[in-house]
């Protein structure tokens, strides 16, 4: 009979694990065609066809590139209002994400952590500020994931908040390269 190690402390292991993610994801050759198709595949999903109020993160870093799929539908809201998507975004606000519904790029500025979020100007105004209830789908980043959907994010907790404040039945759907798995 052998003897169990003693587990790691969780905080040390993720800590590693983040790490890891880190270096694995900026290593990465060919991160702009990677981003192609898996934003390609995201607009395969029945689950994306049908929401009408995605909640979309803005990549940034080496993270899966959202710009190109945010333009698309701004471009989209301008041409086709049967077919559009209300585009949501996150911004930092404290220690918790707030919710913005997102028209034009130019309504962004460089906020925290160096990521585009509205400008003071718009992120106050409150007809575009959407309601929880309002977010279909979530389009979630992450430094790793497992197979069953677990995520390990940055370390803050951000998305994990406002994950826990949305309702139940919110699809959520990580964006990864396969290194990041």
């Amino acid at each position: 009979m052998t003897e169990k190690a003693p587990p790691l402390a969780v905080s040390a292991n993720k800590a590693a694990l983040r790490q890891e993610a880190r270096d694995r994801r900026k290593s990465l050759r060919n991160r702009s065609q990677s981003s192609e198709k898996i934003i390609a595949r995201l607009k395969q999903l029945p689950e994306w066809q049908a929401a009408r109020g995605p909640l979309i993160y803005l990549a940034a870093g080496s993270e899966v590139d959202t710009w190109p799929l945010v333009r698309e539908l701004l471009a989209k809201g301008t041409t086709s209002a049967s077919s559009r998507k209300r585009l949501i975004i996150p911004w930092c606000d404290g220690d918790h994400l707030s919710l913005f519904r997102l028209t034009d790029e130019s309504e962004l500025e460089t906020g925290s952590f160096g990521i585009r979020e509205p400008s003071a100007f718009w992120r106050n105004e409150p007809h575009r500020r959407p309601e929880n209830s309002s977010i279909d789908l979530v389009i979630v980043p992450g430094l790793a994931f497992d197979a069953a959907g677990h995520r390990l994010g940055q370390g803050k907790g951000y998305y994990d908040r406002l994950l826990a404040e949305l309702p139940g039945d919110t699809i959520k759907i990580g964006l990864a390269f396969e290194a990041q798995i």
